[in-house]
């Protein structure tokens, strides 16, 4: 409580600020320390999906029950909120600089006059400056899974290595005048997951099914190749495969700030902030390269001149950028996913395979350019020529279906792919 201000709130010093143990050195996450702060914990993990990224990359909090995109958070008190409004974040889902950090501070609530721009809470920071004498530090975390147990769907511990590696310096330009202060920090990632899918069986892939035999058209058969064999022992019609991928991210953060004092009541400060991150790692079948990236970019520059011993003048001017993309496709694993004799539009690869029992298939190269949603039916149930036991292929259907897809605009998929469904009696 600040007896001179409306506001409520707390301040973190920067010797606090670079001690405490943070999960992932996250500047961000001191917030949580405050009272009538929150983690959203059913917030997405971040890795290779749509989900997190739609409401931002960064670690969601809500201040005295406010939304997470209506928190405002400032750096040198340029707001530097993501493209969704929320905290700023790498495809790691934190915001680095902890060693550039000079305090931090959370108001919680009747924020003053002087802030603005969000009906939630304000988490700010403050770079820190270069001093007379020089300074610095060097740093490294390492993680791996030396330690980690194997849980019940690994064959094996999927690996995994994390190196989390900087330094800084400080020091002065000019004695007295001039001083700098130069932070960065990188992380060098690998992360290893279990993944399981449900998939065809050999025996189904040839028409033997459980229920009878049937015969499998020339035209679905490709598809079916899209689906991996499965590898663990079945005598369903429907298998498992697992495998463990591995998802690969790099992080560079820089953190640059210069100052200048004109004179012990005018002195004038810039900072500059560049955070490139990537991840990618191959989809749950293997067969297709996925990746994200995440790029920030802020400048700011603040004059600040003391009029009276009662009386301060600042002027300040800043950029933020924030780009994002997720999910895109880099390459193809299997080649089949990048095969345009296999997509719904000519010259476009597969679409979206979906099959109730079987994991859906996502599409190939470039999904959202050739058939973005492109719901297929049943392979199975309306993609083979169904035949009732006992009774010839090609008996007289009561009722037929083709397997077919559209895009949104409404274009049609392939036609004539599906067989007889049904028998007559």
């Amino acid at each position: 409580m600040d007896a001179a201000s409306s506001s409520t709130g707390a301040v973190v010093e920067g010797s606090t600020v670079r001690q405490l143990p943070l999960n992932g050195r996250d500047w961000t996450s001191l917030a949580a320390l405050e009272p009538g702060v929150a983690v959203v914990r059913t917030q997405q993990s971040p890795g290779l999906s749509i989900t997190r990224s739609n409401r931002g990359l960064g670690s969601e909090m809500t201040i005295n029950g406010n939304r997470p995109q209506q928190n405002n958070y400032r750096l040198d008190g340029v707001s530097v909120n993501d493209y969704a409004g929320g905290s700023p974040g790498s495809v790691l889902g934190q915001t680095l600089g902890v060693d550039a950090i000079q305090e931090s501070s959370v108001v919680t609530g009747n924020a003053p006059a002087d802030y603005g721009k969000s009906s939630g809470a304000v988490v700010n920071a403050v770079t820190r400056a270069g001093t007379n004498g020089i300074h610095g530090t060097a740093h490294e975390f390492l993680r791996n899974s030396a330690l980690d147990a194997r849980n019940f769907f690994d064959g094996s511990i999927p690996p995994f290595n994390r190196n989390q590696f900087g330094g800084s310096v400080g020091g002065p330009v000019r004695h007295d005048k001039t001083f700098f202060f130069v932070d960065y920090e990188g992380v060098r990632q690998g992360l290893g997951a279990s993944n399981v899918i449900s998939v065809p069986s050999a025996a189904a892939r040839t028409g033997h099914l459980s229920t009878g035999t049937v015969n499998v058209s020339s035209k679905v058969a490709p598809y079916l190749n899209l689906y991996p064999l499965p590898n663990v022992p079945s005598t369903a019609d429907i298998g498992q495969y697992r495998f463990s991928s591995q998802d690969i991210t790099t992080e560079n953060f820089f953190t640059t700030r210069v100052d200048h004092h004109f004179s012990d009541k005018d002195e004038i400060h810039g900072t500059f902030l560049l955070d490139n991150s990537n991840l990618s790692g191959p989809d749950s079948f293997g067969d297709t390269l996925l990746g994200t990236i995440s790029q920030h970019r802020t400048a700011s520059l603040e004059e600040s001149h003391i009029l009276s011993p009662t009386l301060i003048n600042f002027v300040r001017i800043g950029f933020n950028r924030s780009i994002s993309e997720a999910v895109k496709t880099l390459q193809a694993i299997n080649p089949l996913v990048g095969d345009p004799s296999l997509g719904f539009i000519p010259g476009h690869a597969v679409g979206q395979l979906t099959d109730a029992g079987l994991t859906s298939f996502q599409g190939g190269l470039d999904p959202a350019k050739s058939e973005a949603p492109a719901n297929i039916h049943p392979i199975f149930r309306e993609a083979m020529p169904i035949m009732c036991a006992g009774q010839p292929a090609g008996q007289t259907a009561k009722s037929r279906s083709i397997l077919a897809a559209s895009d949104a605009s409404g274009i049609p998929g392939p036609t004539g792919i599906v067989g007889r469904k049904g028998c007559s009696r």
